[in-house]
């Protein structure tokens, strides 16, 4: 499908999908409807190779592609003739603006007329035979999605209607508050208003001034906060540098030890190796008093001989 179209079974209004496109009840969705059942930005379509994706966009209000609910974990193929649905809303996944099988003789009038295009088709083809039936019916939806959206913006009209309405009661209900007043202090003489008057500018001015105590309170902790920052920066700082002193402390003592292994190996093996030289001294030195006893033995012989 080069494009996707989502048509609404209920409304038979038809949405064109491209790449990336959201739909929901709100937010940066590109197509809005008005639904409880709806998440502001419900689901979202993707498109890559000529294949198209849906994926929900929402874990709390479910989305059901041939009545499966589908988790918005991941994203699902979709094809011509699917179903999808999201809250109250069923939609057909066409390729084409019309819906898989669509009679055009049975498409009612969504005006309420009842009016058949069936009849209307072989009225047309009686009267003038080149009207096309089918851009009527294209004409027809076309009317029919806009006024969807008029009645989407009149009900964003009442709904700032009634947030109007809700500002109107509490404006008057302040302005109750200051007739119940006035209505109090109706009997009170003018110097009697000017003392009240008076005390309520003195109760403001204190109010004031605990406020610039409070600020000027609040510009010392701060300050002193930045202080504390500091210090513990450093300090932190100082931890980081006793724990590198502590790592290479550890490191040397290690290194050490091993030095004093590798000595003491270094000392055996050479201990070893002197050992197994005077030994070998030893025996040649057998060998040459041997040898040195022999040839005394001999002379003597030849002496006495």
């Amino acid at each position: 499908m080069d494009k996707v179209y989502f048509i609404e079974l209920s409304s038979k209004q038809c949405l064109e999908m491209e790449d990336g496109h959201r739909l929901g009840a709100g937010g940066s969705s590109e197509h809005k409807f008005v639904d409880a059942g709806l998440h502001p930005e419900h689901l979202v379509l993707t498109s890559k190779n000529g294949n198209h994706f849906i994926q929900s966009l929402s874990t709390i209000k479910a989305t059901y592609l041939n009545k499966q609910k589908i988790s918005s974990d991941r994203k699902y193929l979709i094809r011509n003739g699917d179903e999808v649905r999201c809250g109250q809303l069923v939609f057909q996944i066409s390729a084409t603006p019309e819906l898989e099988g669509e009679n055009e003789d049975q498409f009612e009038d969504e005006f309420g007329t009842g009016m058949n295009l069936g009849n209307l088709k072989l009225d047309l083809k009686q009267e003038a035979p080149e009207i096309d039936v089918l851009e009527n019916m294209k004409k027809s939806r076309k009317i029919i999605t806009d006024l969807q959206e008029t009645k989407k913006q009149i009900e964003d009209k009442l709904l700032e209607l009634q947030s109007l309405l809700k500002q109107q009661k509490e404006l008057s209900a302040e302005i109750s508050e200051v007739e119940s007043f006035v209505g109090e202090n109706r009997d009170l003489s003018a110097g009697e208003m000017g003392e009240m008057v008076i005390q309520d500018q003195t109760e403001i001015e204190l109010i004031d001034f605990q406020i610039e105590q409070n600020k000027r309170a609040l510009r010392e902790l701060e300050a002193k906060k930045l202080v504390i920052q500091e210090q513990t920066l450093v300090k932190k700082a100082m931890v980081e540098k006793l724990n590198q002193l502590a790592d290479l402390s550890a490191e040397f003592a290690h290194l050490k030890h091993a030095i004093e292994v590798f000595e003491h190996l270094k000392l055996s093996e050479k201990l070893q190796q002197l050992t197994a030289c005077l030994s070998a001294e030893q025996s040649r030195y057998k060998d040459l008093h041997f040898e040195y006893s022999v040839s005394s033995q001999n002379k003597k012989i030849k002496r006495f001989g």
